[in-house]
């Protein structure tokens, strides 16, 4: 399954991809294919739905998105179905805004420069 998921990770570097995205990504299907019981080659839909089961939030999303994408471009190669396609695509988590505290942005624009400028641009709006 190695070289699934690298020919997977070289297609979405080829793509633009970062380097963060690509890491996490080889790390979410490394480790699902070593979670599953006969794992990413026969994985079931079951089997999925079990695993992203234990996420939530911002990390469900980002692992669903990884595993889709992958099994999406796996199947478009013919190198196996598509069990995420019969699944409940999780909803986009809603992230509410935390601004920085007046101490704190205080604290920030002490910094040296250009940390002070990039502190003083991200606090203006």
């Amino acid at each position: 399954m190695d070289d699934l998921i690298e020919g997977y990770l070289a297609h979405i570097k080829a793509g633009g991809y970062s380097p963060d995205t690509i890491r996490l990504r080889r790390g979410v299907l490394r480790n699902l294919d070593a979670e599953l019981p006969k794992g990413l080659a026969r994985a079931a839909v079951g089997e999925l739905e079990v695993w992203f089961g234990q996420w939530s939030g911002w990390t469900l999303y980002t692992y669903f998105e990884a595993v889709t994408m992958f099994f999406a471009w796996a199947a478009r190669r013919g190198r196996r179905d598509d069990p995420t396609s019969e699944m409940i695509r999780p909803r986009q988590p809603v992230s509410d805004p935390r601004p920085v505290e007046d101490e704190e942005l205080a604290i920030a624009l002490t910094l040296p420069r250009p940390w002070s400028t990039a502190v003083l641009l991200a606090a203006a709006n």
